[in-house]
């Protein structure tokens, strides 16, 4: 946690990661924070 109020998310990918392993872990951190807030 990070943040004011730890009201903050941060990612820290590696520097090797690739376009499509950003792309994958953005969808699914977009489809969990979808879920939690239905």
């Amino acid at each position: 946690p990070c943040g004011h109020w730890t009201q903050t998310i941060r990612l820290i990918p590696p520097l090797t990661i690739t376009r499509e392993q950003v792309d994958e872990g953005l969808d699914i951190f977009r489809r969990a924070v979808l879920a939690e807030s239905a």
